[in-house]
């Protein structure tokens, strides 16, 4: 379950499509064109804006970026419906006052073939914080768990969802299992048992804040300080 929070490669994508070395003073149609020709928007189908002051960008400063596209790849992190905007953009510091990005699905292909899936995905905030959300499916959920724990020698019958808790069903017994962030990784803890480690040393520099379990999936929440774009 290492992929449990591999949207945030994503995140990285769109934060990273922001840095460009030297932005000459130019109207926003320059501007709009040096950031959709910068790997890896560069062939892709995307449409960017921007809203550029002369005033403010003489100090190096962008008002506003829009990118948005249907389907946007990179690597092992592809994206549905990603729409994505910046305000107050210095070119200076790379330091930016709000960023709100959404994506409607986001799969990450893992190394051993498999992929995550994740639903409305949400990354949100300034330099000094960001905050990023994003929801596994209850199926998508069932199959990352169910490959693990069956990795780490125990074979599931069955699992569900419920309000706070994972349902495992191993020989016949339904075990009540929690799922949380224990340092920089994630583990099921089974009532009365042990832990199981599910994913282990998952995106750094991110910080796991949250794993809200329900039955309509498990909200993921984790928070990135001191923000660059590039």
């Amino acid at each position: 379950m290492r992929g449990l929070l591999g949207f945030l490669i994503l995140v990285a994508l769109l934060i990273g499509v922001m840095a460009f070395a030297v932005l000459p003073v130019a109207g926003p149609g320059l501007v709009s064109a040096v950031i959709r020709g910068t790997p890896p928007l560069g062939g892709q189908n995307v449409t960017v804006s921007t809203q550029v002051d002369a005033t403010r960008l003489l100090r190096g400063e962008i008002t506003r970026i829009d990118v948005s596209g249907q389907r946007i790849s990179v690597d092992s992190a592809s994206a549905n419906g990603v729409t994505l905007s910046i305000d107050g953009l210095s070119v200076v510091d790379r330091s930016f006052a709000n960023l709100d990005g959404q994506a409607a699905s986001v799969a990450i292909s893992q190394p051993d073939g498999t992929f995550v899936a994740l639903d409305d995905v949400r990354v949100y905030g300034s330099s000094e914080t960001i905050d990023a959300v994003g929801l596994i499916a209850p199926g998508e959920v069932t199959r990352l768990l169910t490959e693990r724990l069956a990795a780490a020698g125990m074979a599931v019958d069955a699992l569900r969802l419920e309000s706070g808790v994972v349902v495992v069903t191993i020989a016949g017994q339904d075990i009540e299992s929690r799922l949380s962030v224990s340092g920089d990784s994630v583990v099921l803890t089974p009532d009365g048992g042990l832990p199981v480690t599910v994913a282990a040393g998952v995106v750094e520099p991110w910080r796991l804040t949250g794993l809200d379990v329900s039955p309509a999936g498990v909200k993921v929440q984790a928070e990135l300080t001191g923000a660059r774009l590039g």
